[in-house]
């Protein structure tokens, strides 16, 4: 029999072990030795575990099955400001991380019963802290022992500030898309891959339809795109969005919106790539503008500008700039200057606004008596002035002139009943280089001859 020697005495004793007076043999001194460092080293990789378990980022708590809570790491504590041993024994969810918030406790009560049945729950909850409102995300997870759930671990981590954030996101969200919902103007927009991302309700009016997720080459098609005159369909790469997203700036390109059932719409859009703060593309948006009102009433306004208004026909100013035009080809074209006969008798005995439906069978007359590529137009009064273009030889002109006549010899319906006018027209052949307001002269001194000689007739300049 040995005794036990001092140094193995002083080991066992320091992990809490009776230490016997004498040892039996060496062999069994040999194993003791060996127990004792296996036990030093568990308690050494418990201290490491107990350290992490303590300065963990999370929260961690041991539960029994029932919910009361075996242990706590530091960080929980650090949160409530709390004592381990003030706590330990407690029904978890009466803790002070959960009593002053009735909706949190009793999830967290409902979630110990799923885990304690072998589930894992993921949950996330609000506190109630003294001073302040706290976030967390916790997971309770089952602890086995073989198939036996014998105990629960908690897992949580403060996410209040991701949670603000996240929340902050959704309301800038939700802002821009109150923004984008409520502007007058159309806005699409898509991804790097041409994917559809945008499609406020403006967009979804013009185009009666909801936003789709396709790609470029269905864009056309599926939207109704059609190019400016609203009868050839926009190809892919002519489309503003897709010209955008390829890096063109957009500026006003107008294209046809045309759905079956509904009356097209001109739209002027605009719009270019949009890229990160490194140059990373990440798609493309346009703005579309309906400027279909907008357009028709530029065009009344254009239309009013150089046409009559009670013909139609083109009026003094458009005539001028027709006769004006740089390098135009005036031979062998020809001008007829007409003056109704008779035409003041009518204004006189009827009025004016009998006069004006004789006004308007004439111009009728001329416009079905002329060729299409022939221009008419009426100066004022009962004066019109017919150009003759190329190719028009001085006999085809003369024909012409006399076809007029003889298409104002018949009847003129009227409010009053049929009435009677003439022409006396004057024709200039040689153009030459002379001013508009040169050659209106001239045809007029011409139809003046007219006049002189006895009225509906076609006097030719000499």
């Amino acid at each position: 029999m040995t005794a036990v020697p001092a140094e193995l005495t002083r080991r066992m004793r320091d992990l809490g072990l009776e230490v016997p007076g004498t040892l039996d043999g060496q062999a069994l001194q040999t194993a003791l030795e060996q127990l004792v460092a296996q036990l030093e080293a568990a308690r050494e990789a418990l201290r490491g575990l107990q350290h992490v378990y303590h300065h963990a980022a999370g929260m961690l708590a041991l539960l029994e099955t029932d919910g009361r809570l075996l242990d706590v790491n530091r960080t929980a504590l650090d949160l409530i400001q709390a004592e381990r041993d003030a706590l330990i024994g407690q029904p978890f969810w009466l803790t002070p991380w959960w009593n002053a918030s009735p909706d949190a406790q009793r999830e967290l009560r409902e979630g110990i019963v799923r885990a304690a049945g072998g589930e894992v729950v993921r949950t996330q909850a609000h506190l109630h802290l003294p001073g302040r409102h706290l976030t967390v995300e916790y997971t309770l997870v089952p602890l086995r022992r073989g198939d036996v759930v014998t105990g629960l671990l908690a897992e949580g981590r403060d996410v209040t500030e991701q949670a603000r954030l996240t929340q902050t996101l959704a309301q800038e969200r939700a802002f821009l898309n109150a923004v984008l919902e409520h502007m007058h103007d159309g806005v699409v927009a898509c991804d790097e891959q041409g994917t559809l991302t945008v499609f406020n309700r403006a967009t979804r009016e013009l185009h009666g339809l909801p936003q789709r997720p396709l790609r470029p080459d269905d864009w056309s098609g599926a939207y109704d795109l059609f190019q400016e005159d609203g009868r050839v369909p926009l190809a892919p790469d002519q489309i503003p969005l897709y010209r955008a997203l390829r890096g063109e700036r957009v500026q006003d390109s107008l294209m046809v919106i045309r759905p079956a059932a509904r009356p097209p719409v001109l739209v002027s859009t605009s719009g270019q790539a949009l890229r990160a703060q490194d140059g990373t593309l990440l798609g493309a948006a346009v703005v579309m503008r309906d400027v279909t009102a907008e357009h028709a009433s530029r065009a009344h306004l254009e239309h009013a500008a150089t046409h009559d208004a009670l013909t139609g026909l083109l009026n003094r100013a458009a005539l001028t700039e027709i006769l004006s035009r740089p390098g135009r080809h005036r031979s062998p074209a020809a001008l007829l200057f007409l003056d109704l006969d008779g035409f003041k008798a009518i204004n006189d005995t009827f009025g004016h606004p009998v006069g004006d439906e004789v006004l308007q069978v004439v111009s009728d007359r001329l416009t079905r008596n002329m060729r299409d590529r022939d221009v008419i137009a009426r100066l004022g009064g009962d004066e019109f002035v017919v150009v003759l273009t190329a190719p028009c030889t001085p006999e085809q002109a003369q024909g012409a002139a006399e076809r007029l006549l003889t298409g104002l010899q018949a009847p003129m319906p009227s409010s009053v009943g049929p009435l009677h006018v003439s022409a006396s027209i004057g024709l200039v052949t040689q153009l030459g280089d002379a001013s508009p307001e040169a050659l209106l002269e001239r045809a007029d001194q011409v139809m003046y001859q007219a006049k002189r000689a006895g009225k509906n007739r076609v006097v030719l300049e000499s």
